[in-house]
């Protein structure tokens, strides 16, 4: 009889401790382009480093650097908007060819905040430093040009 009583008090215990686990997901993708300048999303995409390197991934992806060579910093620049302004950058690129790639496919607006993330800390990287991270993509296994 204890024996049976300490089984159905043991498996009542475990039953009521099942439940899903609460796990913070991070923020929500964003849908929307930033508010100015002070948008509190910004920090979320220039100060991670995984949006960054998403952002130098899509970049080449969605045909960016055809025209835009990453190793001329300077010619994002002479683009006219302030490059290390991110909301300006953003706008930018979404006015660019109306956010529609050579290929004629739409940026979804999260890839955008990841390309302008990317594009915003690397014109403050030096020449040398974004042909090395040019030459480490080109064997990157995600890319749509390479078939395994």
């Amino acid at each position: 009889m204890r024996v049976r009583r300490a089984l159905l008090i043991t498996t009542i215990c475990c039953a009521g401790a099942c439940s899903n686990e609460a796990r913070p997901l991070g923020p929500t993708p964003p849908q929307t382009a930033p508010h100015g300048s002070a948008d509190p999303r910004i920090p979320l995409y220039e100060n991670n480093a995984f949006q960054v390197s998403q952002g130098q991934r899509y970049y080449r992806w969605y045909g960016c650097a055809r025209c835009h060579d990453e190793a001329d910093a300077q010619a994002w620049h002479r683009a006219g908007a302030d490059i290390r302004d991110f909301a300006a950058t953003f706008r930018a690129i979404e006015s660019h060819e109306r956010g529609v790639t050579p290929a004629g496919a739409p940026i979804p607006t999260e890839v955008r905040w990841q390309i302008t993330a990317y594009i915003v800390k690397a014109v403050d990287e030096d020449a040398a430093t974004i042909a090395r991270q040019i030459a480490d993509a080109v064997d990157d296994p995600h890319r749509p040009e390479v078939r395994r």
